[in-house]
């Protein structure tokens, strides 16, 4: 049986389109490869863009791309643990006695304990535990046991309570 030179044409012509057919989608496969990784800066810049069509999905992946923006501006791995607080070492006693009438001292108010911390730049939340209770997710302007929030950083909580202003580390 002996092939046609119509026949061959039209094999060496599939052949081609095979080909081109290849070589389009390995040229979309790069493409799509190096467009998927994308470096944090560029996908907050695309996020934060003005438009009406977010869904609540997008708004969160914000949130998470500022939280570790803010970690890597901050040059710290933000799952590690708060740096140690340095205290001052007490100054020696003399051994002498001074004879001063001392008022007698309001008691302290106890702040809170900061149980945890997440901060990013659009919407910072904390969590707080006093007398053994516990709040909810808290931000700015909130109140638990009678203590406000009043600002909330990368690595402190400012609350206030009769005048009384707090740092939480």
């Amino acid at each position: 049986m002996r092939i046609r030179n119509e026949q061959t044409r039209v094999f060496w012509f599939a052949c081609f389109l095979l080909l081109l057919v290849a070589v389009f989608f390995g040229f979309r496969g790069h493409k799509a490869l190096n467009a998927g990784s994308f470096v944090a800066e560029s996908a907050a810049d695309n996020l934060r863009g003005e438009s009406d069509s977010w869904m609540p999905d997008t708004v969160l992946l914000n949130e998470k791309v500022a939280y570790l923006q803010g970690a890597v501006a901050a040059r710290r791995d933000p799952f590690s643990e708060p740096p140690k607080v340095k205290t001052k070492p007490k100054a020696a006693s003399t051994g002498t006695k001074t004879t001063k009438t001392e008022k007698p001292k309001a008691p302290k108010l106890r702040p809170p304990s900061l149980r945890a911390l997440l901060y990013d730049t659009v919407h910072p939340s904390v969590k707080l535990s006093w007398d053994g209770k516990s709040s909810e997710w808290l931000h700015v302007g909130d109140k638990f046991q009678g203590w406000r929030i009043v600002d909330i950083t990368s690595r402190t909580v400012i609350v206030e309570k009769n005048g009384t202003e707090k740092t939480l580390e």
